[in-house]
């Protein structure tokens, strides 16, 4: 195939043998599209769509959407020949024509003439206007599909509810709305409930559209459950499983606690060695995952006594790890 801006090639016949090719060509057309603003503004955060559809001298079907770059001109280039359909939509502004045909077959062209290239003209006025703003969670990460409702307040007024969905940043554009209007602000129970929001500050904001301007800066929060949770323990034990044990323990904390015995280990019976043994131990604390990965050590080398505390990310199960044993079945518990 061959191809050339501002041309249009059409395969006529071919020869394999002489590798010979024949094509016919045509320049293609172009339709300048001017606006006239009988508001003399040109709002950056406007734009109008453009919505051109055809059908083609060659049978095919054409169709292309834009967006206008200003509120001024615009140009369609590289169109063959053939009858064209050319829709403006914008909510925010009344168009007029709304749409119009335009004919670009080629029994228009003049003799010597290649292309066709009209003009048309549309007036637009401006009749309504935006809400902008933003929703940020309490860890000030932008909320994105939720959907927010502009809900007029009273129905006298004629305005009906608008509404605007969430973008990734958590940024919102509520649309068409009517100068004079007062309206409420909020977003749906429903986004709350599928984003598992616990609520939102402020439930709502009352917007007032008294001039004929945009409204920036109307912002929620969303409040949502603490990404993590905290894990704590203490390091105990438990000895005294009868009477005569509870005894021994007190008489051994009572010799272990004397600032008078500095040779305590050659004076302890075996019951006793093996307390001092047990609390000499260095206890390991580690959080396993559902998978039994180490997620977090906790406590390298605790002792008894030591209480620890640790973050670790809501969702699925955590289980607690415990390394060091004393002898004579002492068992370290968290």
């Amino acid at each position: 195939s061959i191809s050339s801006k501002n041309y249009q090639f059409d395969l006529v016949s071919k020869d394999l043998n002489s590798f010979s090719f024949y094509f016919n060509y045509n320049k293609l057309n172009k339709i300048k599209l001017v606006l006239n603003n009988q508001n003399n503004n040109n709002n950056n955060n406007d734009n109008i769509l453009l919505s051109l559809s055809g059908r083609l001298e060659n049978g095919k079907s054409f169709r292309q959407n834009n967006l206008t770059k200003n509120l001024q001109e615009f140009e369609f280039e590289n169109l063959g020949f053939g009858h064209y359909f050319l829709r403006l939509i914008n909510k925010e502004y009344n168009i007029t024509p709304n749409s119009i045909e335009i004919d670009l077959s080629s029994a228009k062209l003049s003799e010597g003439q290649e292309s066709l290239s009209p003009e048309v003209r549309f007036e637009i006025s401006k009749i309504g206007y935006s809400i902008f703003g933003s929703v940020q969670n309490n860890f000030g990460e932008g909320e994105k599909d939720l959907v927010i409702e502009a809900v007029p307040k009273g129905s006298e007024s004629g305005a009906v509810k608008e509404t605007a969905t969430s973008d990734n940043l958590g940024k919102f554009r509520i649309k068409a709305l009517t100068p004079g209007i007062q309206y409420e602000i909020s977003i749906t129970n429903a986004s709350k409930t599928a984003a598992n929001i616990i609520d939102f500050s402020p439930n709502a904001h009352n917007i007032s559209m008294a001039t004929a301007t945009d409204v920036h800066n109307i912002n929620f929060v969303s409040i949502r459950p603490k990404k993590t949770a905290t894990l704590t323990g203490h390091i105990n034990f438990s000895v005294a499983k009868n009477a005569q044990t509870k005894k021994n323990l007190k008489k051994f904390n009572e010799r272990i606690n004397s600032d008078n015995n500095h040779n305590i280990n050659s004076n302890l019976n075996s019951e006793e060695k093996n307390l001092i043994n047990f609390f000499r131990r260095k206890i390991k604390v580690e959080i396993l995952s559902e998978d039994n990965r180490v997620e977090k050590t906790v406590v390298e080398e605790g002792e008894f006594g030591d209480w620890w505390e640790v973050e670790v990310e809501r969702g699925g199960k955590r289980r607690v790890r415990v390394e060091g044993r004393g002898e004579g079945g002492w068992e370290i518990r968290v």
